[in-house]
């Protein structure tokens, strides 16, 4: 019995181990398909995870689903930027998710080193705010949140606030949660701590690579969306502080109620949590005196309205010292007092008051004190500083060289409201900063120093005298003003920033380290941070004047630089911007608003610009020789989004490739990811150019052009020599010595290079001709020694129009008609411009052309051909003045193929070989087709080609009915005779279709690209 229920129960023990294996191999899709589901639901955004896995063994009973890579890319104004990326998420539900589509709790959850960066351009554009808006019921969720624990494992966590210009930064984050977070009211305990805690507000950093680390129980009360804590543990590097909090989110404000207190600590602790003095190991730090952080924040904020919370801080340090073990030097004698204060919502009177702060360092010294409220602002300073004992005071090895004194004075005492009503003399406001041999010099970058500098303070300017600096290569002699510089205490004044700079080099390389390259991210790309509220009601003017002979920029020597112009807000003048590289010369001024809002909130940037050259040579800027790229690098320029710019252009002479323009003059506007050109005109190639149309990069792909283009008396040998599409185009042009005009509306993508993708090329136009001659043409050459004959020895090409479209890299000429020699032609066919030719000629050859002499050799040469080519065809060609013959022209020009298709003899010579009652057969015939084209000239109501076929079927039907009756002997010559007579004796209309337009059908054509063409003559334009 016993050993029976043993067996079962070892049976069932392997049934469920079994079961426990099998399951997540079974359902593994279904849960994929949930997760997927579930992201499609609530996030606006690009989310992809490389894999799901399942476990019943990890967390049994429950189930435990394991997603491996998740991340979530934003899109629109945060396009690939990553909002989350995590190596590892571990989650706990119960075993129903498989078999049932109810609402499934999750219960644990597990962050295994998750990347989060949190974006912020205002209240209302972040990149966390991808939950997608939906009231339909269809969208809910089969997923809850009742968590018992959760856990964080080396984190990273970044956010910058662009809006307020704020940046907040964690790196190997752990913490760890628990509690019943399926009740509404509950208690959450949590543990944190960070291995590197940086915090920059408005440019200053406030915390370094500091460590943190925080031990709260926070009560949770979701009802009211409140939360608070009580006697919380905050540490901060080796500062630690007790706080007592609450936090209720409401519907239109947050309300806050916060307290800390450290107590009185070790001055060593306090100074931990200073920039630059805290090292992994305070053990070898000497410290005496104490310090305390005390403070109480309580109120409603509305960061929209504005509204902030009354807060009361105070920070104090008495009798501070401070050695490091391994420096020769201490900082002593540190004293502070430091006040701030507000306790209206609009912070209308607040208060900053540091009563006193002073510190020494052997002789080196600063004391002062400064107070400031709505009433007025007051203070001095008084210091004396030699950087080489600060050198040696911290110990470190990022810093080389750190050398140089500063002496300065300050004091200020001024009311608001003279401030505001510029009473300069009721304010006092003098003092003097002097520094000597400044040098600085760390382990990422080159020397900076600077000889020396004098700086003096006034109510109406502080003013920096000509000093010069020196940063590794580069040099400025750099002066600096403000005036109005008290006007910065007022909300509503800015004051006039005026620098100027002269420099004999500067090596812009110098200033991109590899480590700032390396740090930079598509995020970086949105701005540096600030306040787009208060830039652009910022009116602070900045005037810059400067030079420099020399300029490094990669691989670029920019000379003779000029840069006169004046920031303010949202609006840049610039007056006057000149450079040199190599042979090319630039100059540029105009005026660009909006520049805030394009940079930093997806706005238009709007332009007047003028740029004018004297010489342009851009195969300076062109790669010589291809580069390897990856596929996110792109090879042409990009034309960017959200602008909307005029700019005139003047440029004397451009090289562009093989190509030599002068007296170029037009407009570029930049708009809609387009540049387009506005009549633009130019001369080049012994002719005048004219052009108008677009350059596109809408998308990732080859940029798209779209060009209206006209050229006037243009050289054939010039046009070959300088336009390097123009022979591919029209390849027959290199035999042609003359000029042209041409007319055409053309599309393409184009290259790395810039230059047109000939398989992309669609297009059409016509082609002038004057005073041309064709000469040592391959193909035209050999039809002649074909034939015997010298027709195309030098073609006559004066005044001639010809019509053409390219279609997908295929260049087609429409049909037309030439006199050459005496011999009418019909010209037709195409050719690939990366390929190979198809050409046919109609010719009408008099047969005395080619009955040759003995003398050259070329005796019936031709007529001998074309007997021979009729005979396999079954024509007989012996008799008639002429031959109609179509030669087909293959190959390529350099190896053409030439075919003969004789297409039957004609003329009067045969007249005299009919008897002469075969003519009076004739002529009866003739008579009757007279009439019966008579009798139906008004029933025909159709189309030009439906009245040709059916009269032409009409008359021909006669015509058997005739050559059936005539005599057998001369039954073909009959034929002919009658067929000539028809053409003669039609009538000039054939239901109401003059004969001219039928001879015309091949024009048809050449009429629909006029159109495409929209008559566009911009030489017959009157220039503004």
């Amino acid at each position: 019995m016993m050993k029976g229920i043993l067996k079962w129960g070892l049976y069932i023990l392997i049934g469920l181990l079994l079961a426990m294996a099998i399951v997540p191999f079974v359902f593994r899709d279904k849960i994929e398909a949930i997760v997927k589901d579930e992201i499609n639901k609530n996030v606006n955004a690009k989310v992809d995870f490389r894999s799901v896995d399942l476990s019943l063994f990890k967390s049994f009973p429950q189930l435990n689903v394991a997603i491996e890579g998740l991340s979530v890319t934003g899109v629109d104004t945060f396009q690939n930027i990553k909002l989350f990326d995590c190596k590892n998420i571990n989650v706990a539900a119960p075993l129903k998710i498989l078999f049932s589509d109810e609402a499934t709790e999750i219960t644990e959850l597990n962050l295994d080193q998750p990347d989060i960066n949190i974006v912020v351009i205002n209240e209302n554009v972040a990149n966390y705010l991808i939950s997608k808006n939906t009231s339909s019921s269809s969208g809910d969720s089969n997923l809850a949140l009742k968590l018992k624990n959760y856990s964080v494992h080396d984190g990273h966590i970044r956010y910058q606030d662009y809006q307020n210009d704020r940046i907040f930064e964690m790196g190997g984050f752990d913490h760890e949660g628990s509690g019943d977070m399926s009740q509404m009211v509950f208690t959450l305990k949590t543990h944190s701590q960070a291995d590197t805690i940086n915090f920059v507000n408005a440019g200053v950093h406030y915390l370094t690579n500091a460590t943190g680390e925080v031990d709260a129980n926070l009560m949770v009360d979701l009802n009211k969306n409140n939360y608070s804590f009580t006697d919380a543990v905050i540490s901060l590097n080796a500062l630690e502080a007790k706080a007592n909090g609450e936090v209720e989110l409401r519907p239109e404000d947050i309300y806050l109620s916060l307290t800390f207190d450290s107590g009185d600590q070790e001055f060593k602790d306090f100074m931990s949590v200073v920039p630059g003095f805290f090292l992994n190991n305070m053990k070898d730090v000497t410290s005496k005196g104490t310090a305390s952080v005390l403070g109480k924040i309580s109120g409603v904020y509305n960061g929209d309205i504005p509204k902030y919370p009354n807060f009361d801080i105070h920070i104090k340090v008495d009798q501070g010292y401070l050695n490091y073990t391994a420096s020769p030097k201490a900082l002593s004698d540190v004293f502070a007092k430091l006040v701030i204060r507000s306790s209206t919502q609009d912070m209308s009177d607040l208060i900053i008051d540091a009563s006193d702060f002073r510190f020494n360092m052997g002789s080196d010294y600063v004391k002062g004190k400064f107070s400031l409220d709505q009433q007025k602002v007051s203070g001095d300073v008084d210091a004396n500083i030699n950087l080489s004992n600060w050198k040696d005071f911290i110990p470190q090895n990022t810093i080389k060289t750190l050398e140089g004194t500063i002496v300065g004075n300050m004091a200020l005492n001024a009311k608001m409201t003279d401030i505001s009503n510029q009473n300069l003399e009721n304010i006092i406001f003098n003092g003097q900063v002097k520094s000597e041999n400044i040098k600085v010099e760390t382990n990422s970058g080159p020397m900076a120093s600077v000889k020396s500098l004098n700086a003096t303070f006034s109510p109406k300017v502080i003013d920096v005298q000509p000093t010069t600096v020196q940063y590794g290569k580069s040099d400025f002699l750099v002066s600096a003003n403000i005036d109005r510089p008290l006007d910065i205490m007022l909300p509503d004044r800015n004051s006039v920033i005026t620098v100027k700079s002269s420099s004999e080099m500067i090596d812009l390389n110098e200033f991109i380290t590899t480590e700032t390259a390396s740090a930079t991210t598509s995020q970086d790309s949105l701005a540096n941070a600030f306040d787009l509220e208060n830039v652009q009601k910022n009116q602070t003017k900045l005037n810059v004047d400067a030079t420099a002979k020399n300029i490094i920029f990669n691989e670029y020597n920019l000379k003779n630089v000029e840069l006169k112009g004046q920031a303010s807000g949202q609006s840049l003048d610039l007056q006057n911007g000149r450079f040199a590289i190599k042979e090319s010369d630039f100059s540029l001024h105009g005026k660009l608003d909006g520049l805030s809002e394009y940079f930093f909130n997806n706005g238009i940037l709007n332009g007047n610009l003028h740029f004018s050259s004297n010489y342009l040579n851009m195969n300076e800027f062109m790669q010589e020789e291809p580069v390897s790229q990856s596929k996110d690098e792109l090879a042409f320029i990009a034309i960017p989004k959200n602008t909307n710019i005029d700019m005139a252009v003047d440029v004397a002479k451009m090289k562009y490739n093989q190509m030599d323009l002068k007296n170029i003059d037009g407009h570029v506007i930049v708009k809609d990811q387009k540049a387009a050109l506005q009549e633009v005109f130019a001369e080049s190639m012994g002719g005048k150019v004219a052009i108008e149309g677009s350059y596109a990069t809408l998308t990732d792909a080859k940029p798209h052009a779209e060009i209206k283009l006209a050229l006037d008396q243009i050289t054939f040998a010039e046009a070959i020599k300088q336009l390097t599409t123009f022979k591919k185009i029209i390849p027959i042009a290199e035999y042609i010595d003359g000029k042209f005009n041409t007319n055409l509306a053309f599309s393409s993508d184009l290259g790395d290079d810039m230059m047109p993708v000939l398989s992309s090329i669609n297009s059409s136009g016509f082609l002038e001709t004057l005073n041309a001659v064709i000469s040592d043409f391959a193909p035209f050459q050999k039809v002649d020694a074909l034939l015997g004959t010298s027709l195309f020895k030098e073609v006559n090409l004066e005044n001639t129009k010809n019509w053409f479209d390219i279609t997908d890299g295929r260049f087609n000429l429409t049909p037309v008609d030439r006199k050459i020699k005496g011999v009418d032609m019909n010209f037709a066919g195409y050719h690939y411009l990366e390929g190979d030719m198809k050409y046919d000629i109609k010719m009408k050859i008099p047969r005395n052309m080619l009955q040759g002499n003995s003398v050259t050799g070329t005796l019936d040469q031709g007529l001998k051909l074309l007997s021979a080519e009729a005979g396999k065809l079954g024509l007989n060609i012996a008799n008639g003045e002429f031959i109609d013959v179509l030669v087909t022209i293959t190959g390529s020009i350099k190896s053409p193929k030439v075919a003969f298709k004789p297409l039957g003899s004609s003329g009067g010579s045969v007249t005299d070989d009919i008897s002469n009652s075969v003519k009076d057969k004739i002529n009866e015939t003739t008579d009757k087709v007279k009439d019966e084209v008579n009798k139906k000239t008004e029933e025909i109501k159709d189309s030009i080609s439906t009245v040709v076929n059916e009269k032409v079927s009409e008359v021909k039907d006669k015509v058997n009915e005739t050559k059936d009756k005539a005599v057998d002997s001369v039954k073909k010559v009959v034929v002919k005779k009658v067929g000539d007579q028809i053409d003669k004796n039609l009538p000039d209309t054939i239901g109401g279709v003059s004969k001219d337009d039928i001879k015309k059908k091949a024009e048809e054509q050449a009429d629909k690209i006029k159109d495409d063409l929209n008559k566009w003559n911009p030489f017959k334009k009157k220039k503004n």
